[in-house]
């Protein structure tokens, strides 16, 4: 059976009279849910992956990950003091909340979204998101337009098409969650998020109960931190908790999140997100698991694991001594969204140096990470204002791995061929889907 994928859906968009009509119902659905914002450009052809790369990824992520949870115990003997010192943390206060929250050891899970860009040697691993507030949930609608364009191909043409499939982030978390609430009493499932954060967006915590709701079929309800007692007390029954915070914000008002943390402790409510995943995130880990000095420590597959995903990344710190060519990113450690990211290649010497002196003067952690030769892609996308153009240039994937499943993804591709390939900076943004395996 011939793989035509990559073809139909290149031709579809680039031939089809439908594909206006299509194209605009994406975007239409990926604003409603959150996958993908009005003023963003929208790539039209989705990423293909096979199930037997996909397959290979997920066990070394799989690898990779438990080895990053352990790496606290692996590298400085539980102490998360000094680990969260090392990869970036420094408030002391943060670092007690991390310390004190590791040592509950709660039956919790940990989304994560790993970014990657593909090379001539495989997939590599630019960062981790991690946690409860990753976006792009809620894309399950998109994919079904995908899938009614693709089901009424087969049925109109003559050609066989192999088969497509895909995978949504919240089937893993339901899955996490059903079987901890079938053993609740008249249980409710109350979404959480920051007061600061919701009343700057509301949509990120809205959308997660909606999708929640669908796919648990429960009460969901979202509530902010500070209303988190008042739900507690008029709730008859059991409260399962969805965690959008994060422990930096424990930290910025501890007594406001007091009433939380004493609910675990006394077993009144049945949390969900491992508060421990804004550590996770720092890039800075990446950095620690590539030095070879630290590699004696780790097992033959986590070391495998490394040299296939890992690029070349060191702390700002320890790369005095690096021949710092002209293919290396300088980057925050716990950034996100592509800021703070500057790319050697795309910076005159003079301004290039003033970063790396004011990076090593700032007390937060940076990383250089040697610059991954990505392949192309060619896509087809549509701008904000509706035009549809063609691009070459290298694409980021965001790959949903949640409990050690993988459970679906994004792809973001500059349409500007910048160094930095974000929704923010002109990077246009669509779907990932998986190629079911078959003989050729």
């Amino acid at each position: 059976m011939k793989c035509v994928n990559k073809e139909f859906w290149y031709s579809f968009f680039d031939e089809n009279p439908e594909s206006d009509d299509v194209a605009d119902d994406i975007r239409s659905v990926g604003s409603l849910s959150r996958f993908t914002r009005p003023d963003w450009s929208l790539i039209l052809t989705p990423s293909l992956f096979t199930e037997t790369e996909i397959y290979k990824n997920t066990l070394e992520l799989n690898t990779l990950f438990q080895l990053i949870k352990k790496l606290a115990l692996k590298l400085y003997d539980g102490d998360y003091y000094a680990f969260s010192n090392a990869v970036g943390f420094k408030n002391i206060k943060l670092q007690a909340l991390f310390d004190s929250y590791a040592k509950r050891h709660l039956n919790v899970i940990t989304p994560c979204r790993w970014d990657f860009i593909k090379s001539d040697s495989g997939l590599k691993v630019l960062e981790l998101n991690a946690g409860g507030s990753l976006g792009g949930f809620a894309f399950d609608q998109v994919q079904k337009i995908y899938d009614d364009c693709f089901n009424k191909a087969q049925q109109e043409t003559d050609s066989s098409l192999v088969n497509e499939v895909w995978a949504a982030p919240f089937d893993e978390i339901s899955n996490f969650m059903t079987p901890k609430l079938t053993k609740l009493n008249n249980p409710l499932v109350l979404v959480i998020d920051d007061e600061t954060m919701y009343q700057e967006s509301p949509l990120i915590a809205n959308s997660i109960s909606m999708a929640l709701a669908t796919k648990l079929q429960i009460q969901v309800k979202t509530i902010v931190h500070t209303d988190f007692q008042k739900a507690l007390d008029e709730h008859d029954g059991d409260v399962m908790t969805f965690e959008v915070f994060s422990m930096s914000h424990i930290a910025e008002a501890e007594d406001e999140y007091h009433g939380y943390l004493c609910a675990i402790d006394n077993d009144e409510i049945t949390p969900t997100i491992d508060l421990l995943s804004e550590l996770y995130m720092s890039k800075a880990i990446l950095a620690l698991i590539a030095d070879k000095y630290h590699h004696t420590l780790f097992s033959a597959d986590e070391v495998k694991a490394i040299e296939s995903l890992v690029p070349e990344t060191y702390l700002l710190e320890n790369a005095s001594e690096l021949d710092l060519g002209n293919d290396w990113l300088l980057k925050p450690a716990n950034g996100y969204g592509g800021q703070g990211v500057i790319c050697k290649w795309e910076t005159p010497n003079e301004s290039w140096q003033q970063s790396l002196n004011n990076a090593k003067d700032m007390a937060s952690a940076f990383i250089l990470q040697r610059r991954v030769n990505a392949t192309q892609e060619k896509h087809i996308a549509m701008t904000a204002r509706g035009d549809f153009v063609e691009s070459s240039n290298p694409c980021v994937y965001g790959i949903f791995n949640i409990n050690n499943q993988f459970s679906g993804g994004s792809v973001r591709q500059s349409l500007t061929a910048s160094g930095v390939i974000n929704a923010s900076r002109n990077a246009a943004v669509g779907v990932v889907r998986l190629q079911k395996d078959s003989e050729r």
